[in-house]
Formats: structure tokens, sequence, C-alpha cells
């Protein structure tokens, strides 16, 4: 056996000082472009400090991330109790907003609700998001976008933008319509409405019986929150869809529904021409991409329907 290069010796000696495995099989994994670096370490006497420079900054940068990812893991939706829920509601939204769009939105205060207000949310499962008025164009490159083109390719659809305001929005599970009913539904039991599926209740159609009579009657369960009740958009279903996903992934919240993943459509409240209204969230037609219509004084087994409160801007304290 010849005698161990010089080199390697200087190699073993660095390695037992400053090495690592992963450092190692990087540069094996990458031996050819590790060597011409090396040539240029020995042909080019700036180069040293300029691939140290760049090294540093790329490692700061890689710290910087994985710190915002660990802390992201520790992100949970606050309980809104104890004197101090405004500002840990508020502090929660911001950064999870910052993180999500990858840019910086200002969150404004959070609505002013009393205990009893927020027992209520508890309740009937709402919980409070800042929806930001920004438009699709500026979505970053992960958000599942609405696609139009597929159901709606020539529909006059009255189109309607985030609305830059807080709401209070339901998180109740989203089942396939098969299961029947939505999972411990205390909203439908206090308008005695049995089940969000198959709902009317009168001779009306289940598009018109939802605007006309239930959302009425939720309005004035809600009427305490002193907000605007409302029947979900298409646009906040989605934006809020690919929250809840990327929540999920990415911070250790995981109490919010799959809106995408079921075979059951929701109403919205836009229409779509005189006589139909939008549906959003059928899993075979694209989960949270999916957006069609469908007659609201007809009737279908198959549709549902979710609520959110909307909020006036507070002033800032």
């Amino acid at each position: 056996m010849g005698t161990i290069p010089v080199w390697l010796k200087d190699l073993i000696d660095k390695y037992n000082l400053h090495g690592d495995d992963a450092g190692v099989v990087g540069m094996l994994n990458h031996f050819a472009f590790v060597m011409r670096i090396g040539q240029l370490l020995v042909s080019t006497p700036t180069f040293s400090h300029e691939l140290t420079a760049f090294v540093e900054t790329h490692e700061r940068k890689f710290n910087e991330a994985q710190t915002q990812i660990d802390q992201l893991k520790t992100l949970r939706y606050p309980e809104l109790t104890g004197k101090n829920w405004k500002a840990e509601l508020h502090a929660w939204m911001q950064e999870v907003l910052d993180a999500f769009l990858d840019f910086h939105v200002d969150v404004p205060v959070p609505p002013n609700l009393n205990r009893a207000q927020r027992r209520l949310l508890k309740k009937y499962k709402l919980w409070l998001f800042f929806v930001p008025a920004i438009s699709e164009d500026q979505y970053p490159e992960h958000i599942v976008k609405l696609d139009r083109d597929r159901y709606l390719p020539s529909a006059n659809v009255t189109s309607l933008p985030l609305p830059g305001r807080w709401i209070a929005w339901e998180v109740i599970k989203k089942p396939n319509y098969q299961d029947g009913r939505y999972p411990d539904d205390q909203l439908m039991t206090a308008v005695d409405i049995d089940t969000r599926f198959a709902h009317p209740h009168s001779q009306k159609g289940e598009g018109d019986d939802l605007m006309e009579d239930i959302l009425p009657k939720v309005a004035t369960v809600l009427k305490s929150l002193g907000g605007e009740a409302k029947v979900q958009s298409a646009r906040i279903f989605n934006f809020l869809g690919n929250l809840f996903n990327w929540l999920r992934i990415h911070t250790s919240e995981n109490r919010l529904p799959d809106l995408g993943s079921t075979n059951s459509v929701e109403w919205c409240e836009e229409r779509c021409g005189s006589h139909a209204a939008l549906l959003v969230g059928l899993h075979g037609g694209g989960g949270l991409v999916c957006v069609g219509s469908f007659y609201r004084d007809d009737r279908d087994n198959s549709i549902a329907f979710r609520f959110l409160v909307q909020f006036e801007p507070v002033a800032q304290e």
C-alpha cells in the first residue's frame, strides 16, 4: 500500500477539527464542482474572499428562514380569553399573513367583542380572520386560484373582491354529501334546520331559500356580534381554504377543515346571470380551484352553505 498523500492527511485533520458527515457527503456528491472551486481558490487570489462572503450571506439567509420555520411551528389560533386576547389575535394574524403571503400587509385592530360575544363565536364554530383587500395578481405562487375558465368560461358573474375586513368565518368541517349533515352543527340547530343538504323548508329552490329564509334567521342568531351576517363569497372560500392548508403544514394548527377534499359543494353569495349563483369546493372539480354555478330556484342534495360575519373597521387604539 502506498503512502497517504499529504493533502489527504490535511483533509483528515481538518475534518476532525471542523468537519461533519453532511459536509463531507456534500463534497463527494458534488466532487467535480468542488474541484472547480478548489482550482479557482489556487489560481485566483481574491476568489477566497468572494466565496466566503457568498457562503456567509447564504448561511445567514438560511438560518433566518429556519428560525422563521421554527417560530411558525409554534403558532396556534389564540383562545380569545383573558384581557390580552385582542393583542394575541392581532399578533397571530399579522405573523401568519406575512409568512403566508410573503409580503407585508397591515393587519388592523380586531373587532371589539365582549366575553358573551366570544362565547357565541366558540359555540357556533366561528373563527376571526382578517382578509386583506388584495387581488389575485398579488397572490404568491403557492396559492391555487379559482379556475373560472373550466365551468364559467362565458358566464355573467358578479365578482366580489376580498373585503379588507375582519370576519368571523365558520370553520365547521365540510363533509361529503353522502354523510347527510355537517358534524355537530349548532348553528343549524339554532335555526331549526336539520341539515345543510336538501334544506328547503319552503316551496323555493335551495339558493332562494338560503338567501331569503335561512340567512335572515342566521343573522338574527348572530346579531349580537355586531357585524353583518352573509353567505360566503367564492374568493373568501378560496383564500381561506388556501390559508387553512398552509397553516396545517407550517404551523401547529390542525383544527381547520380541508375545504377542497370532499365531494360536496357550497353556495356563494355571488350571482351568475339572473337565475344562478356560484358554487365552490367540489373535490372532483379541482377542490379549492373549482367554481361553478347552479340555478337558485332548483334543488340538489349535494349543495350546502357556509356563513360569515363581516365587521366594520375599528378605530386604532
